[in-house]
């Protein structure tokens, strides 16, 4: 019942739904099968060995927790507890390569570690510090932990330490300076895919922990749902990854991977003050004299037994630098992990996360006046959105065998949100179940298979979209070869089925390929070329509505694009001190989907239509350097962007041509300064769908941190937009001013 009262969906309704749509119609045929080993992974147990051991700082001597410790060619792993500890079981006797890694160190292996049932082995890693290391852990690019310089696609990590040097309401803060990342408005881009489609779908797939989370209706990203000091990191997967995760990802992947229980009570708590400046501005109209912001952080983390846990809760608050600016948002985030055995594991995840804030979608500006940035036209100065999102997921893990486990995983995001508008009061709630089945098998030391099944399903209803129901059904499978220690193919294909709103079906094919070749110990030879795709959204086939005098026309006829996605790339490093990674890609599109502003009957309209055929092409370049003791660290990242509607040769809309970040960080012991700074090309008046006749500027933005770290306390000091300098990415939308904010955390 309490299930019931949750998600709507009592259990008559669930069961008529799988037997009418065959959600999960595979999972009870390979849960046969991997039920069909468990007897000889039972007679595997008496015969296996153990390997434990401790990972400390090579420099301070220091156990180091949260360190990654793998055995290569199988489906076993570990991580670190707070003392450096780390424990392996249910090896098959044998000689085995031992790889311990961490973000900021450099990989340590141990070969021919010999394990025997009657001896445990103990081993101690030594890591030494590097941030220029190209080969952390990662999970995303192969739904497996994998070496980054084992993965054929491009990939980027943000790290709990880069989201936390940062003054950040959510994670999309750091993410601004992830090479391969840009925002136009609220929208994530990688390598220009998304651009700007006011809110109603992406084409970058976000996950938690590798379970996507997007709601159902806007089919958008919902920065809140995760309390970013519940964050380990996010791996960010460039070009189509939809042979893996399907629709949605078919310009890349984001993956929010949160912490995992400490053995050991750990306690944070954090809290922050800011404010906005509008003193040196002139020929504007400011909306209030109160500019300030505050946020606070608690985060709690321990394991009791086999039970360990994790709980982080947020609140922001502020008055905007704008009309309509403000904001009240807060979530909470839990997670339990419970270890029936060393090889069963269960864990479940839940958010709750509410923001209620005003909407500005234009400043005010009429004929013959001068514009006001800091206003909103009259009338709409009570603008607001009240957005709440729940989600929740369980997965069970399970390790079968040395070379074979399985998971499988279930979550509901439930999304609602209500405009209260001066020109409409539309809302929409949508219900999204999903569930999937996952195997990892490893044949041989050279051979490496995933596979697995999964589904969703959507209910929509409200005054937004219409009362819609939606499904997709899919299988995928990924081969890894390695022909030599050098040289390794991979290979994948996913089906999915979609149908939408009763009656409208389609179904998609997304193959990929991918080799790498290692020409030397530190350079790494790139290359892979797939197949991405993309339903609509329920936003972008049925709304319907009207904001600040545009109309939003629904289009039903809208068919789900697809793309061709490939890349070329290369990985070194030069000297120790400095990593080059440089890839050239192209992304060819077909049936792209994009909003089109157009005058119908002498009123503006807005409206998603397919572009026969588009192509994105162009290179990125990322340089990291490393010097004094990893003192000084620099990253640097360039991408050139050429989006083109092929029909017309015109520059596809929001879509810079030139992006570049660059972040200097100075650490001389317990105190840390930085500067970042971002350049975005200015936007050619083709690129614009609504003002283009307005002028516009580069985007041109410094930030600027100084902190001290004493004990158990960290003290920060943060300045965004330096240079108080004033631009536009959206027309007649201020980017925010200068901004400065200190943030204190305390470490239990």
């Amino acid at each position: 019942m309490r299930f019931q009262r949750m998600t709507g969906l009592n259990a008559d309704r669930l069961s008529h739904l799988v037997a009418r749509q065959g959600l999960f119609t595979g999972l009870p045929f390979l849960l046969l099968i991997s039920q069909l080993c468990l007897p000889y992974s039972f007679c595997e147990v008496s015969q296996t060995g153990t390997i434990s051991g401790t990972v400390i700082d090579a420099k301070t001597g220091e156990p180091l927790p949260g360190v990654n410790v793998l055995i290569k060619d199988t489906v076993l792993g570990s991580s670190t507890n707070m003392a450096g500890e780390f424990r392996i079981t249910n090896l098959r006797p044998g000689e085995y390569t031992v790889v311990a890694s961490m973000i900021g160190y450099r990989i340590k292996e141990r070969e021919n570690v010999r394990v025997s049932p009657d001896v445990p082995v103990i081993l101690q890693f030594e890591l030494k510090e590097s941030y220029v290391e190209m080969s952390p852990v990662v999970v995303t690019a192969s739904r497996k932990s994998k070496s980054l310089a084992e993965t054929p696609n491009s990939v980027s990590v943000v790290s709990s330490t880069d989201i936390r040097k940062r003054h950040s309401f959510d994670v999309r803060d750091a993410l601004k300076y992830a090479p391969g990342v840009s925002f136009i408005g609220n929208q994530v881009n990688i390598r220009g895919t998304t651009g700007f489609s006011r809110g109603a779908g992406s084409r970058v797939l976000l996950l938690t922990d590798g379970v996507p989370t997007m709601p159902g209706d806007s089919g958008d990203i919902k920065w809140d749902v995760v309390p970013y000091m519940a964050v380990e990191k996010v791996e960010v997967v460039k070009g189509a990854a939809s042979a893996l995760y399907g629709s949605s990802a078919i310009g890349g992947v984001l993956n929010i991977i949160t912490k995992d229980p400490s053995s050991d009570p750990k306690l944070s708590v954090r809290t922050s003050g800011g404010i906005y400046d509008i003193s040196s501005l002139e020929n504007v109209s400011p909306h209030d004299d109160n500019l300030f912001t505050d946020q606070q952080d608690v985060f709690f983390s321990n394991t009791i037994g086999d039970l360990g846990f994790v709980v982080s809760a947020g609140r922001r608050h502020s008055r905007g630098y704008r009309e309509n600016g403000q904001f009240l948002r807060w979530n909470v985030f839990g997670k339990t992990n419970y270890k029936f055995s060393t090889s069963v594991n269960l864990t479940l995840t839940g958010s709750y996360a509410s923001d209620d804030h005003g909407e500005a979608l234009l400043w005010q500006q009429y004929l013959g006046e001068p514009p006001q940035p800091l206003r909103v036209p009259v009338g709409e100065e009570k603008n607001t959105i009240l957005s709440t999102k729940l989600f929740l997921n369980t997965t069970f893990s399970q390790l079968l065998h040395q070379n074979f486990a399985h998971k499988i995983r279930a979550s509901f995001y439930r999304n609602r949100f209500d405009n209260d508008f001066v020109d409409n009061q539309d809302f929409s709630l949508s219900k999204r179940y999903r569930g999937e089945y996952q195997a990892d098998v490893e044949p041989s030391v050279h051979h490496s298979i995933t596979f697995g099944v999964d589904g969703t399903y959507d209910e929509v209803a409200g005054s937004f979209f219409g009362t819609r129901d939606a499904y997709i059904l899919a299988t995928y499978l990924q081969d890894e070869f390695k022909i030599s220690d050098r040289f390794t193919l991979s290979g994948g294909v996913r089906f999915d089925y979609s149908n939408v709103d009763s009656g409208r079906t389609e179904s998609q094919v997304s193959p990929k390929f991918g080799l790498i070749y290692r020409l030397g110990e530190t350079t790494t030879l790139k290359a892979s070329v797939g197949k991405g795709f993309r339903a609509p959204s329920i936003a972008e086939l049925f709304t319907s509505t009207s904001a600040s005098g545009f109309q939003v026309i629904p289009n039903p006829d809208i068919k789900a694009e697809s793309s061709w996605s490939a890349e070329v790339g290369l990985n070194t490093i030069i000297k120790n001190h400095v990593l080059l990674n440089i890839a050239v890609y192209q992304e060819r599109y077909f049936d792209f989907i994009n909003p089109q502003f157009e005058f119908e009957d002498n009123r503006p309209v807005i409206r998603f239509r397919n572009v026969q055929d588009a192509r994105i092409r162009g290179i990125e370049i990322n340089v990291t350097t490393s010097w004094f003791n990893s003192a000084l660290n620099t990253v640097v990242s360039y991408i050139y962007v050429d989006p083109r509607d092929l029909d017309t040769d015109a520059l596809l809309t929001y879509r810079p041509q030139h992006l570049l970040t660059a972040s200097l960080t100075w650490r001389p012991d317990i105190f840390e300064f930085g500067v970042d700074f971002r350049f975005a090309s200015r936007l050619k008046e083709e690129q614009v769908e609504v003002f283009p006749e307005d002028p516009r500027v580069a985007t041109k933005v410094f930030d600027a941190r100084a902190g001290v770290a004493l004990r158990n306390f960290t003290v920060m000091l943060n300045v965004e937009n330096l240079t108080q300098y004033r631009y536009t990415q959206v027309e007649r939308n201020l980017e925010p001013l200068r901004q400065f904010s200190l943030t204190v955390q305390r470490d239990f």
